[in-house]
């Protein structure tokens, strides 16, 4: 099986959790679902990560959420420390964090290490499996592998049969048998 790609995609970041409203912890995750992120959103995770009565597992999650606005804002970067943090802080959060780490990758052109995250997530049983498989799929793009692309988008696309991201990337295929 061959496939011809036309044009690549951005990769895709998954907010974690949500938090008790009006608290600095429940702020960094609105602000982290919002696409375009604002200084505001960051300002209330730095709040919600020193947060005395914030306990570990709450603020491995909100280093996720804040990695997600910094990717959001182009600042892939400093979103890995962030992932690195929620790892340390709490390393049964590693799966989510490694979805997150492959679309920082994927800003920072490192697309191999982006394939070798998005694998851990789905190895690993991430909670967000289709952005996991669609960031594999990003990177493999990326790489010039587009029979692995085209097959983890696919994987993305049965796994979460309502997102369109996975299925507007297939639409760009066009597979050819070669018998």
């Amino acid at each position: 099986m061959a496939a011809l790609v036309t044009a690549s995609a951005p990769a895709s970041a998954q907010v974690y959790t949500a938090y008790m409203q009006g608290s600095p912890a429940r702020n960094c995750y609105e602000g982290a679902m919002q696409v375009t992120a604002a200084r505001e959103a960051l300002r209330e995770c730095d709040r919600a990560i020193v947060q005395a009565d914030l306990s570990t597992h709450e603020r491995a999650k909100s280093h996720i959420n804040r990695g997600i606005i910094l990717i959001n804002i182009g600042h892939a970067e400093s979103a890995l420390i962030d992932f690195g943090r929620a790892d340390s802080l709490d390393p049964d959060l590693m799966a989510e964090s490694a979805t997150n780490r492959a679309a920082a990758l994927i800003l920072l052109e490192r697309y191999s290490e982006a394939v070798e995250a998005a694998d851990y997530a789905v190895e690993a049983g991430t909670r967000s499996e289709a952005n996991a498989l669609y960031n594999r799929a990003v990177a493999f793009e990326l790489l010039g592998d587009i029979r692995s692309a085209y097959l983890s988008y696919r994987e993305a696309a049965a796994v979460a049969p309502e997102w369109s991201r996975p299925r507007d990337a297939l639409a760009r295929f066009q597979v050819h048998s070669l018998s």
